[in-house]
C-alpha cells in the first residue's frame, strides 16, 4: 500500500491516531471487518475517553476509506515475478 505524506488537519489529529487504536484490534475473519460502534464505546469505556459524535462519524469514515483502499488493493491484478 502506497504512503502519503499529507498534513492532517490539527484539529483531527487526535481522531486520526484513536482510528490507528481501534484498527489494531480489528477483528477479521473471511476478509477485512469495520470497525464497529460496539468497538467504539467499549475503546472509550476503557481509555476514559469520550469521543464527540463528529470523532465517531469521523472514525467511521477514515474506516470506510480504508477498507475501500484494502480492497481495491486486494482487485488489482498481482505482478507476476
Amino acid at each position: 500500500m502506497a504512503q502519503y505524506d499529507v498534513p492532517l488537519p490539527e484539529a483531527g489529529v487526535h481522531v486520526w491516531y484513536w482510528f490507528h487504536e481501534l484498527s489494531s484490534t480489528r477483528q477479521n475473519g473471511m476478509g477485512i471487518n469495520p470497525i464497529t460502534h460496539a468497538e467504539i464505546m467499549a475503546w472509550a469505556w476503557l481509555t476514559g475517553i469520550k469521543p464527540l459524535p463528529w470523532e465517531v462519524k469521523a472514525i467511521k469514515d477514515i474506516d470506510s476509506a480504508f477498507i475501500a483502499s484494502v480492497l481495491a488493493d486486494q482487485e488489482k491484478p498481482k505482478k507476476k515475478a
